[in-house]
């Protein structure tokens, strides 16, 4: 499990490049003030998906993976800190919740933890 650096002091729409399993992707994360959601936009070489709506504790690449392929594991939102019932928002992404990479083996544990 890696955990993705997040850069929300900079800008609300930030991107970083990152290698991951020999691949280097951009992920880029955007926050839209008047639905307050996050989105993240994936692009490598030869794919790119735009615009996912993030979700707490649900695999980001689930219903996607045909289309980034070179993703074998995924992407998930999980609470970093210990307060509770905090909602996941623009203030407190990457202090009390943060962006991790799961391996295809994590991931493949995380669904079976979870019901999935």
């Amino acid at each position: 499990m890696i955990e993705i650096p997040v850069f929300k002091n900079q800008s609300a729409d930030f991107a970083q490049n990152i290698d991951i399993g020999g691949f280097n992707i951009e992920i880029r994360l955007t926050y839209n003030v008047r639905n307050k959601f996050w989105h993240i936009s994936f692009s490598s070489e030869n794919y790119s998906i735009v615009g996912i709506k993030v979700t707490i504790n649900f695999p980001i690449l689930l219903t996607h993976k045909a289309i980034f392929p070179v993703l074998r594991g995924d992407f998930i939102i999980q609470k970093i800190s210990d307060v509770s019932d905090e909602d996941f928002t623009y203030d407190n992404f990457g202090e009390v919740w943060s962006l991790f990479y799961f391996t295809e083996e994590e991931m493949n544990q995380w669904k079976e933890d979870n019901g999935l």
